[in-house]
């Protein structure tokens, strides 16, 4: 295995921001990740449909692409914000349970996690966007880290699946587009 400096800088960052998960602790830092990892996770496969209702509901909008941001936006949010709502709660429940160092180590590895998730879902943009790909592949040509990252962001914000549901789409109007022509072909 080798590291270039991109790997470097990955690491360096991902275990920077992860010192501060020794003055969160444990609890707190798990709270985090659930509402931050669990929002975008939840907005990225239930965007649309929720997209659409305030969409067009509240806000008069007809773009699809409008939807998907507007869907996305208000369920991260709302259950990003519900999560953090909560973690007041269960932070002083679980204060004397749990011995201070072992609740700063195990904050310190969450918020690692959460920081490498977090770069992943960084890095699936970066991969998505043809002007920064272009920019930044001769960083990740070489990169030990970027694959992996791009997988756990391409999972998380469920890139997959919504490639094939574009196909499908895409698909399905082809075939409209060819029983329509193939009507208007039998009524001449």
């Amino acid at each position: 295995m080798s590291l270039n400096m991109l790997d470097i800088v990955i690491i360096a960052i991902v275990f920077l921001l992860g010192t501060k998960g020794i003055l969160n602790g444990l609890i707190k830092e798990s709270l985090n990740f659930i509402g931050l990892i669990g929002g975008i996770y939840l907005a990225s496969r239930f965007n649309l449909g929720i997209g659409e209702f305030i969409g067009s509901n509240f806000l008069g909008m007809t773009n699809k692409a409008g939807f998907e941001l507007v869907g996305f936006i208000s369920i991260f949010a709302i259950f990003w914000f519900s999560v953090l709502l909560l973690t007041p709660i269960a932070v002083g429940f679980s204060k004397e349970k749990i011995t201070q160092k072992v609740d700063r180590y195990a904050g310190y590895g969450v918020a690692i996690v959460r920081y490498f998730i977090i770069l992943g879902t960084i890095m699936v943009v970066i991969n998505n966007s043809q002007v920064l790909r272009e920019k930044f592949s001769s960083y990740s040509k070489d990169s030990f880290f970027f694959p992996i990252l791009s997988e756990v962001g391409s999972v998380l914000l469920n890139i997959e699946n919504r490639k094939n549901n574009a196909q499908l789409e895409a698909n399905s109007t082809i075939k409209e587009e060819n029983a329509t022509m193939e009507n208007n072909i039998s009524i001449r």
